[in-house]
């Protein structure tokens, strides 16, 4: 690809019906109109080259510049925001995990306490439960599992 012009750099009239060079280097002098409008249509951008260059183009050839301006803004265009819709099943899932607090500097009655915090969530209620533990252990998981869910 042609970085500058976002465009096949050996393409030819065949690969290219619309003489793609040409309508490619048009498109670049235009970038500032599809960067400015990212959702300008390819119909638009085409009455564009008509208009500055009257007979030049023919109406056969939208379809042609619509796909190289799609190929375009796939490569140069703006990010699109992607988004997964998350289905939370009631009593399907939770997210666990355990937390130092040692860098809190936690004193009892002068006396260091290192410990850890085992944290809960469950997720479709968003209910959370904590509990302090003193190693990351399997024994720790159950305990603050059980006691979280009330058992």
């Amino acid at each position: 690809m042609n970085a500058t012009l976002g465009c096949p750099a050996n393409s030819n009239s065949a690969d290219l019906p619309l003489a793609a060079q040409s309508v490619c280097r048009r498109l670049a002098m235009d970038r500032q109109v599809a960067r400015g409008r990212p959702g300008v249509a390819g119909q638009t951008l085409f009455g564009l080259l008509c208009e500055r260059q009257p007979g030049r183009y023919q109406e056969g050839q939208l379809r042609t510049l619509q796909r190289h301006i799609a190929s375009w803004r796939a490569q140069y265009g703006p990010n699109r925001e992607v988004m997964f819709a998350q289905v939370h099943e009631p009593g399907e899932a939770a997210q666990s995990d355990f937390t130092y607090m040692n860098s809190l500097g936690v004193t009892l009655g002068g006396v260091s306490f290192p410990h850890l915090v085992y944290h809960l969530v469950l997720v479709y209620s968003n209910i959370e439960a904590v509990q302090i533990c003193f190693s990351e252990s399997f024994e720790s998981l159950v305990e603050g599992s059980r006691r979280a869910c009330g058992k």
